[in-house]
């Protein structure tokens, strides 16, 4: 059953839930209330008679005046003693029930009149009377008979009218939400920088369109991102694919060489070891971002592997002469992978080895104080263009104006390095520093046990 239906039964069902026993409360109560007052008038006709039985039995004439007590009988051992003469006239007699009903009992008689009727026996003295005393009912059935008719023919409209009110409410609800899904069905890869209506972003509804619309946007992202991720990786595999079929052309036509041939084959491998650093770091970042990348965290000290790195990356500085340096404190220790953050260290200093000129100073630091623990690599090179920071990060991202091919890889080790530090909960951040150069810091909260 759709929503529109369950919602529309749903207003019915609480309608009629609420209406009829409202209604059945109402004709109850009007019900008792007539019958009490016939039942008391009943009551006080049946004391008059007691009380003319007992004080003035010689006066009965007089009660069936009009005013007093008007429909009355009094039996003494079954012969009747005295009844008024609207009781004859009504033949109320033969509309009595048999003896043994209740004391007030309805009645109807021969014309179809209806009555209430009240028995009493009385005692005066040795004698024993059976007093009986009548009242019309017709006046209170008409009343309830009206009464249902208009409860019914009110149940009725209501009924239509909370049926065509639930009908209007109904589609004025939903209306949003058809609105929602006509305006979804629209959106596709092509046009995901669309985004739902949303007439009140408070209530429900509007809730709805912004968590879809929050899914939309992160979708036109990941299309982005998927779009210029496929236009790198083609600009980056069609550069060394185009060099390698050049070089083999060429390697082909050119008159048999031993020297022409060993610097082609020396060229191919080069192109090949960058295509083979290249796939290796896409397949990086490609398990790191599944979550599927095998973790092996231990306690490690920060310290030491810092130094290992840059032990093994001395030699790239030094044929550069640039002064590497490294600063530590007292063993720092962290639950890391130790792989992956070698990795992400490495990244760092070679960035900064690649960027640095000649004769250029490199500093690593690394050092622990009350709310952190950090790890600094700062150089004297270029720097980075405020403009740029925002994107860095991102995968085959250069600089083209201080990074080029020549001397950049593929531009995913600053990626591979961010997803690195995010998985150890840590932060990466760059900044300019005051003369020239950047300094690149990966930064913990110092645990408290630290």
């Amino acid at each position: 059953m759709s929503i529109r239906k369950r919602l529309l039964y749903g207003y019915l069902l609480s309608i009629v839930l609420i209406v009829i026993p409202f209604s059945g409360a109402i004709y109850w109560f009007v019900e008792n209330h007539l019958q009490y007052i016939v039942t008391h008038q009943l009551q006080q006709d049946m004391a008059i008679i007691d009380k003319t039985l007992h004080d003035y039995p010689t006066e009965f004439d007089e009660l069936g005046q009009p005013g007093y007590v008007e429909l009355f009988k009094v039996t003494r051992a079954g012969a009747v003693i005295y009844s008024s003469s609207d009781w004859e006239f009504e033949d109320l007699d033969h509309a009595i029930p048999p003896r043994g009903s209740a004391p007030l009992r309805r009645a109807l008689t021969g014309d179809h009149q209806a009555y209430l009727i009240l028995e009493k026996p009385i005692s005066v003295g040795a004698d024993s009377f059976i007093a009986s005393v009548a009242h019309p009912v017709a006046g209170m059935d008409n009343t309830l008979t009206v009464l249902r008719q208009g409860i019914i023919a009110g149940l009725s409209i209501a009924l239509v009218l909370a049926l065509l009110g639930g009908f209007i409410f109904t589609q004025r609800v939903l209306s949003p939400f058809q609105r929602l899904a006509n305006k979804a069905k629209t959106i596709s890869s092509a046009n995901l920088s669309e985004r739902l209506p949303m007439d009140d972003p408070a209530d429900e509804f509007g809730h709805l369109a912004q968590v879809f619309n929050d899914t939309f946007a992160r979708l036109e992202q990941s299309f982005e991102q998927l779009k210029r991720f496929t236009q790198d990786v083609s600009h980056e595999l069609r550069t060394p694919l185009t060099i390698l079929r050049g070089i083999g052309e060429q390697a082909l036509t050119a008159p048999e060489d031993n020297r022409v041939t060993r610097e082609a084959l020396g060229t191919i491998l080069e192109e090949i070891d960058r295509l083979s650093n290249l796939v290796e770091s896409l397949l990086t970042l490609s398990r790191i971002e599944s979550g599927h990348y095998p973790l092996n965290k231990t306690r490690h000290d920060l310290c030491q592997l810092s130094t290992e790195v840059v032990e093994c990356l001395r030699i790239l500085a030094d044929e550069k002469h640039q002064s590497l340096r490294i600063e530590t404190e007292p063993p720092i220790l962290l639950e890391i992978d130790v792989g992956l953050m070698r990795q992400a260290i490495m990244n760092l200093v070679y960035n900064a080895i690649q960027y640095t000129p000649v004769n250029g100073r490199i500093n690593v630091k690394v050092f622990h104080r009350s709310q952190h623990i950090a790890i600094e690599v700062s150089d004297d090179g270029p720097g980075i263009a405020t403009v740029h920071h925002s994107r860095i990060f991102e995968r085959f991202y250069r600089v083209h104006s201080d990074r080029s091919r020549a001397t950049g890889g593929a531009g995913l080790g600053l990626a591979i390095t961010a997803w690195i530090a995010k998985i150890h909960v840590a932060q990466i951040t760059l900044e300019n520093n005051p003369t020239a150069g950047v300094t690149f810091r990966i930064r913990w909260v110092a645990p408290t046990n630290q």
